[in-house]
């Protein structure tokens, strides 16, 4: 005789002891979806904690250089004797960059009758943050006279602005 019916003899004892079992299933079916339902809130709860943490991480700041650039519209210039040639100097702004940048020329080789050079203006205000619809620039204009002698010059354009330094180079040719 299972142990059961010697714990429960009888047909409404049998039935009683079937419900519990049933119930007690049901409590099992129950906690076991507790369970999974607790798990799956304690996951998404880990997981926007995790999320939440990402987004109130400020982002790594990385240091920027704060500087400017120079680049020439043109690299080499060809002028006639009696002549003159022109070209544009753009500034731009890096890692904001705001300030003002004092231009100097010079020309080499340096003989008699060289060509002569004007930068105009020689202060331009270049500024990162601003909206600026017209880039800053600056003009290199330069004139050969009459008896300028024919060859090639190298003009050097020095942008300063406190420690901050740069130089382009635009090659001259004087034909006859």
């Amino acid at each position: 005789m299972p142990a059961e019916d010697r714990a429960c003899p009888g047909v409404i004892c049998r039935e009683a002891l079937n419900s519990k079992n049933a119930v007690f299933g049901l409590k099992e079916k129950r906690e076991s979806r507790m369970g999974k339902l607790r798990t799956s809130i304690l996951f998404s709860s880990l997981l926007l904690s995790a999320l939440l943490a990402v987004l109130a991480t400020p982002p790594a700041v990385h240091a920027q250089t704060v500087d400017f650039t120079m680049t020439p519209a043109s690299k080499s210039l060809t002028v006639s004797r009696d002549s003159s040639v022109s070209t544009t100097i753009f500034f731009e702004s890096v890692g904001g960059f705001s300030g003002q940048v004092a231009l100097t020329d010079s020309i080499a080789p340096t003989k008699t009758h060289i060509p002569s050079v004007v930068v105009d203006p020689t202060l331009v205000f270049v500024c990162g943050p601003c909206l600026s619809i017209v880039a800053p620039t600056s003009t290199l204009t330069v004139v050969a006279a009459k008896n300028a002698m024919k060859g090639i010059y190298s003009v050097m354009v020095t942008g300063t602005s406190g420690a901050l330094s740069h130089s382009i180079t635009i090659q001259v040719t004087v034909t006859g």
